[in-house]
């Protein structure tokens, strides 16, 4: 049949039909004259496309399904916890994925239908592409950029469904093979692809190690930065980051590497082949490679704690005094450069998501002030930091430069604390009620166009990194604003408080714009005009997705010299 007859089948326009030929959703039979010909099948298959769209999966998430990489239920069970955050399990989209998953996808009674495909047809791209991989504790997202048209083509994420479940409370731990194998399925999937791939970059979840032995394979689970065991009492009655304070005079987090690797060794959950550790990135970037000995750029290496920035090493006398032996330490380097080869493409060496974030999202770096809000929050800058500790940190950027970082536990999660608060009374009224963000950013919004004096509420209700029995607090209650719109409107003045907060602790000046990322700000609009008014500056988003994978792929272009400075990275950013 005809486009025509598919337009008329599918309730799709002629642009969208082509768009998915485009990106390979559907592979057209053309006759002799030209003319397109579609079957049963390619309509069967948009109609599927269809029902997905509008369940809001993306295209490259839709192709991951089609081309065997990843099941439509574990799309829709990502898809469904993205909902979950933006709009709650009321929405249609949701309904409508637990509709495809129950395979009763195809009646569409009661729901609203119309769609209109407003993505790019353009899929011409250059024969220099960079990727970009990001290990995140949910997703693992990979991005292609194009070198020579200096423009994301397009992002795909599965996701990181490895959490090891059964664990202590406070542990927290992932497979680290599996993980390591969906990401070098993702890369061999990609390269084939675009085979244009002319480097890869890695980047991920900063803090958390794994062990290795000398072959350079996996010997433990992924202990994960939310990993608490530093957080739990040694036989004295301090904990083991307060022993390790104590024995080394440096501060070190719980869920920092050194934090896990202690409390492992002072309970024996050290494998006896175990010859080194390193980052989940660095375990993909090894085995991509072939190599057997990790590679730490220093990004990571700091994050991990007890690390001399200025010498580029660990501290290794102080880390003999925890019996931490100096054996076990990976090499690290500062450089921006290839790690090894894969298959013909260059592989550079990994780098920690907070600094490739920054690189992928700021562009005039001097005077931007990068701030994510997710589930934790945290800003980032450059310049000359007045004061760190456990909340503010300068850490390794590259080429010698220095990013100030100050992190707070519970950034976007105040908000969601203060939904399941809203959540569980709603149900006592109405038990089909569900997530109640869309009242909650109503009631802000009101709240803050009527100039409504919010609560003065205090968002470390997880405490801090620098004060872990930190805990949060509601004051300034009077009997004319003790009402929901005031107490949600203080929840989002409690989170802007304390990164400004944070930024004011920094010391550093002459900073004149905001540059946000994370799914909290992007969904909540009153959060980014509360950001700006805290800050007294303007704010804005990026246009790139997943701006750590960007990060990562332009350090790769940088390491194999496809780009010739750092400086040009800006070229990449809007």
């Amino acid at each position: 049949m005809k486009i025509n007859e598919v337009e008329k089948r599918t309730g799709l326009s002629k642009k969208a039909i082509r768009l998915y030929e485009s990106k390979g959703l559907i592979r057209v039979e053309r006759i002799a004259n030209g003319y397109r010909v579609y079957s049963e099948d390619d309509v069967e298959r948009l109609n599927r496309i269809k029902l997905l769209r509008l369940a809001g999966v993306s295209l490259s998430d839709i192709r991951l399904v089609f081309d065997g990489l990843v099941t439509v239920d574990e799309i829709l069970e990502k898809r469904k916890s993205e909902i979950e955050e933006e709009s709650g399990k009321s929405s249609t989209q949701y309904r409508l994925c637990e509709m495809i998953r129950s395979e009763s996808g195809n009646s569409l009674s009661g729901l609203n239908t119309e769609f209109v495909e407003s993505e790019d047809l353009s899929d011409e791209h250059s024969d220099a592409l960079a990727l970009g991989i990001d290990i995140g504790t949910t997703n693992i997202s990979a991005t292609v950029i194009d070198l020579k048209k200096k423009r994301q083509i397009d992002v795909y994420s599965v996701a990181n469904a490895f959490r090891i479940e059964g664990t202590p409370h406070g542990f927290a731990m992932q497979d680290a093979e599996r993980i390591v194998k969906r990401a070098e399925e993702l890369v061999l999937y990609l390269t084939g692809l675009y085979p244009n791939i002319v480097c890869i970059g890695i980047t991920g979840q900063m803090h958390g190690i794994v062990l290795t032995d000398a072959s350079g394979a996996i010997l433990s689970p992924l202990y994960t930065w939310q990993d608490k065991r530093g957080d739990a009492l040694c036989e004295n009655g301090e904990t083991y980051c307060e022993a390790i304070g104590r024995i080394t005079g440096e501060t070190v987090s719980t869920g920092y590497g050194f934090a896990t690797l202690f409390y492992n060794l002072k309970n024996g959950l050290i494998p006896e082949k175990t010859a080194s550790f390193c980052s989940i990135m660095d375990c993909i970037a090894m085995r991509l490679t072939g190599k057997t000995v990790p590679l730490v750029h220093a990004s990571i290496a700091a994050s991990f704690g007890l690390f001399d920035l200025q010498a580029n090493r660990f501290l290794e006398e102080k880390l003999r005094l925890l019996g931490i032996s100096p054996a076990l330490l990976p090499p690290v380097t500062d450089r921006t450069c290839v790690y090894g080869m894969w298959r013909g493409i260059p592989v550079a060496v990994a780098i920690g998501d907070n600094q490739a974030s920054f690189l992928g999202s700021v562009k005039y770096p001097t005077e931007s002030l990068l701030i994510n809000i997710g589930t934790g929050s945290q800003i980032s800058l450059t310049g000359d930091a007045r004061a760190t500790g456990a909340d503010v940190e300068i850490r390794p950027l590259i080429d010698g430069h220095r990013l100030v970082c100050g992190s707070a536990l519970c950034g976007g999660s105040a908000y969601a604390i203060l939904e399941r608060f809203f959540e569980e009374y709603a149900k006592l009224v109405d038990p089909q009620s569900g997530a109640q963000y869309e009242t909650m950013n109503a009631l802000a919004e009101h709240a803050y166009e009527q100039k409504l004096a919010p609560l003065n509420v205090d968002t470390a209700f997880y405490g801090t990194r620098g004060d872990p029995s930190r805990r949060g607090s509601v004051s300034r209650i009077d009997a004319s604003n003790f009402s929901p719109a005031a107490l949600t409107l203080g929840v989002i003045h409690g989170i802007c408080r304390e990164l400004y907060a944070l930024y004011r602790a920094t010391g550093i000046e002459g900073k004149t714009r905001i540059v946000a990322s994370g799914g909290a700000i992007r969904k909540n609009a009153v959060l980014r005009k509360v950001l700006a008014d805290t800050f007294g500056m303007p704010l804005c988003i990026g246009t790139g997705k997943e701006e750590a994978s960007i990060g990562a792929a332009l350090f790769a272009a940088l390491a194999c010299k496809a780009l010739r400075s750092a400086d040009d990275f800006s070229d990449f950013i809007t």
